[in-house]
């Protein structure tokens, strides 16, 4: 009788790397997406295990739909070979993905050769917009040292691929660093180049919430001391 291939199991995770003795460490293992607006760009890190691996070079496929659709997006596709000649592995894989709306999603596992699938279920949970607070506005304006109060990002147009540096500013007075671009309070920025709009309302979302996050905790560890 001939062995098939099969999935064990797999985790989602901010990352993940390995270590000695065929282990793999992985941090913030998660279920859900949270996003602030869309599009959301994520990048995550994947840990499967598969048994029964055949002793020669196979195709390894990941792909991603949303429940209710037919479309997937191949996220990645390599080729791979078990090590040590063993017929078991843990696959550390790296993904990325655009999500366009929230709603429930399924990644799947696959191999291009044989029928072994193995399929993830994820959510992309749109958050509450996280107001900064004229508290927290005047906690960042007295310690400027101790949180972060602006963070720049690279971005290229999806359109024609000219990059730019914005820059998201939480004190209004405060100016960008020179050579950023701030961004819009609604997140849409027209491309200089041609004219295509960029939507950055997600990364926006991510670091005032990250700054209320900080600054919640500075303030739940200094009642505790």
């Amino acid at each position: 009788m001939k062995i098939k291939p099969k999935f064990g199991n797999a985790i989602l995770a901010d990352s993940a790397r390995e270590q000695s003795y065929s282990k793999i460490d992985a941090h913030g293992i998660f279920t859900n997406f949270l996003a602030w607006g869309y599009p959301a760009t994520r990048n995550w890190s994947m840990v499967v295990t598969a048994f029964d691996l055949p002793m020669k070079q196979s195709t390894f496929i990941v792909t991603i739909k949303r429940r209710g659709s037919s479309e997937e997006s191949v996220l990645v596709s390599a080729n791979f070979a078990p090590p040590d000649r063993q017929n078991e592995s843990i696959f550390n894989i790296r993904l990325g993905h655009r999500f366009e709306r929230e709603g429930s999603y399924e990644i799947i596992c696959s191999f291009k050769d044989y029928d072994s699938t193995l399929r993830i279920p994820v959510r992309v949970v749109t958050q509450q917009w996280p107001v900064i607070t004229e508290r927290e506005l005047d906690i960042l304006r007295k310690n400027r040292n101790a949180f972060m109060n602006k963070l720049a990002i690279q971005i290229s147009c999806k359109n024609c691929n000219h990059t730019y540096k914005f820059e998201e500013v939480i004190i209004p007075e405060d100016d960008v660093t020179q050579g950023s671009i701030r961004i819009p309070d609604d997140g849409n920025f027209e491309c200089n180049n041609c004219g295509h709009i960029m939507k950055l309302l997600d990364f926006k979302g991510q670091v005032r919430a990250a700054i209320k996050e900080n600054i919640a905790n500075s303030l739940k560890h200094s009642a505790h001391v």
